[in-house]
């Protein structure tokens, strides 16, 4: 629950500032969050460090980043001071910077303690963006911590070591069996590491049921802040939501799934319909073909196409299979640290099929485990862009709004995810969206099965 702003009877405006805040400075580290302080109340280092109960000296040492003794009292102190001094007005404002401080602080000891223990290995590029990852992963755990404990400060925290082996060994395929003490030591930790869960996929003689990943539930990030320099206008604000745990491909449906699909039923396609030289099976014009491409992407298939086809799954299966929401969509991508691509923050080419790339689709997990999501999905950048459930409406994200209802007229836009071969690395961020019209073919999907029931139809258990 989130104390900082949710729980108070606030005047409008009021809460709408308060909410900006909070998502500002949660998640910063924290240099980040004092200088955001000092310039949000017009404060000078000396000035905090008086207020903190600091040595002058040692707080500059802090900003600088060559002293890491900036702790719970320190917070506590500041905090209590700046509402003394009447530079912060209401307990809420307080909350919202207290809390901030306090796990900011708690993960900036945290981030010296990695740095020792990462002396072992001499790629400061990638020990950097690990500790980075880290403390980004942490924060909601941290917060929640903090909420539950009524500000209660945790005395240890301990899932760094999944955390970074993850890293290491998955993010830049590095050797678990390497003679560096560093990688031993995952090694001996990786029994602990979590798995992904996974149902496989199931062929039977009329159709093919995809191999399907679970997302827990919890809370996420969802959307682009605006110091995202690729962002666009339709990705912001960026918001935290809250999701069931829900089950979904992990991979696009494939022209083996879909070919099954059409061969039961008898099925024409948009494309098919409207007579285009530009069809699933001959996704290049007439004289293509999809000899040899089993395992690809199926493409050229309309909103109304993938629906269609879920809802022939629910009927071969007994599962409720549809398209997934674009919520679900990006918290498959994105995990909840909020990272901007798949596998981190960075853009590497080599990780995804992309424009400049192979110019065509690759199989499906192509590119797998490198450019996998933390859960487990495949291909959630580039290759091919992917049907939602949702309309194309503004944020923040509803559910209750009606984006996610089935029946809306032909010129309401359907949002498309994940960017494809024949664009580039902007479109295959985790929080680009882009909204088409459903009766367009140009595109594939994956599927999702959800115990939501969002107005969409979704609903029932999941028969998994």
């Amino acid at each position: 629950m989130d104390k900082s702003v949710l729980d108070f009877d606030l005047d409008p405006m009021e809460r709408e500032r308060l909410i900006a805040l909070r998502h500002e400075v949660e998640g910063l580290d924290l240099i980040a969050i004092l200088r955001r302080l000092m310039e949000e109340y017009q404060l000078s280092g000396n000035q905090v460090a008086v207020s903190a109960g600091m040595d002058e000296a040692a707080f500059h040492k802090v900003m600088r980043g060559e002293h890491r003794e900036f702790k719970a009292n320190h917070a506590n102190a500041l905090i209590e001071d700046l509402q003394t001094l009447g530079k912060i007005k209401s307990p809420q404002e307080a909350l919202i910077w207290h809390r901030a401080l306090r796990v900011a602080a708690f993960l900036h000891y945290e981030e010296y303690l990695l740095e020792r223990r990462f002396n072992t290995t001499d790629n400061p590029q990638e020990r950097h963006q690990a500790i980075a990852d880290y403390i980004r992963m942490q924060w909601p755990e941290l917060e929640k911590w903090y909420d539950d404990s009524d500000g209660k400060y945790p005395p240890v925290f301990i899932p760094m070591v999944d955390t970074i082996a993850r890293h290491l060994q998955k993010q830049w395929g590095l050797d678990a069996t390497a003679e560096t003490d560093i990688l031993k030591w995952i090694a001996e930790r990786k029994k602990s590491k979590p798995g992904i869960e996974r149902r496989p996929a199931k062929k039977t003689k009329r159709f093919i049921e995809p191999e399907l990943v679970r997302v827990p539930g919890g809370f996420f990030w969802m959307g682009s802040a605006d110091s995202d320099k690729h962002a666009y206008d339709d990705e912001k604000p960026l918001h935290r939501l809250h999701l069931p745990e829900y089950w979904i491909g992990r991979y696009t449906v494939t022209v083996a799934e879909f070919a099954a699909f059409v061969q039961d039923t008898g099925y024409k396609t948009t494309a098919e319909k409207t007579k285009s030289d530009d069809t699933w099976q001959h996704p290049k014009g007439r004289d293509s073909g999809i000899q040899g491409k089993d395992d690809h992407p199926v493409t050229r298939v309309s909103w109304d196409d993938a629906i269609s086809y879920c809802w022939w799954l629910r009927d071969m299966t007994g599962t409720r299979y549809t398209l997934p929401g674009e919520a679900e969509w990006e918290k498959a991508a994105r995990g909840n640290d909020g990272r901007i691509y798949p596998w981190g923050d960075r853009w590497e080419k080599s990780r995804c099929n992309s424009w400049g790339g192979r110019e065509d689709t690759t199989p499906v997990g192509f590119y797998s485990p490198r450019g996998d999501s933390p859960y487990g999905c495949a291909d959630m950048a580039g290759n091919v862009w992917e049907w939602t459930n949702s309309q194309y409406k503004a944020y923040p994200y509803d559910p209750q709004d009606g984006r996610e209802k089935l029946d809306a007229p032909d010129e309401i836009l359907r949002v498309l995810r994940g960017g494809s071969f024949y664009y580039n690395e902007r479109y295959a961020r985790c929080a680009a969206r882009y909204g088409n019209s459903p009766n367009h073919w140009n595109l594939g999907f994956r599927v999702v099965v959800s115990p939501l029931s969002l107005n969409s139809g979704r609903s029932g258990t999941l028969g998994l």
